[in-house]
């Protein structure tokens, strides 16, 4: 016994075109399904200028925050024993700065 999915095709090849049309405001040619994939791999050059822009800033703030932070709390080490506190907040921006190298700058 074979089943038919020539109906079943035609509907999700419909629901696909609709469904690019509203993301991209352009019409597809949907004769495949290999059509569809370059328009929606399009993106906005200016929306990804500003993405990267955004992020650029938000790494800078983190490490110059951070590099401040444990500045300082290094030159407090040196005069005197820091308390549970202060070693909370170095090991707080240690990780905070992990995150910033690790995590947000491959993003760039």
């Amino acid at each position: 016994m074979e089943l038919d999915v020539g109906p079943l095709r035609q509907v999700v090849m419909q629901w696909n075109a609709t469904t690019v049309t509203a993301q991209t405001s352009q019409t597809v040619d949907v004769d495949d399904g290999r059509t569809l994939l370059p328009a929606l791999a399009r993106r906005d050059e200016a929306l990804v200028s500003a993405e990267i822009g955004v992020q650029m800033v938000i790494f800078v703030l983190a490490v110059c925050g951070n590099g401040l932070v444990l500045g300082m709390l290094l030159a407090m080490s040196r005069r005197k024993d820091l308390g549970r506190m202060y070693t909370m907040i170095g090991h707080l921006s240690c990780a905070d700065l992990f995150v910033a190298l690790f995590n947000l700058l491959p993003q760039v």
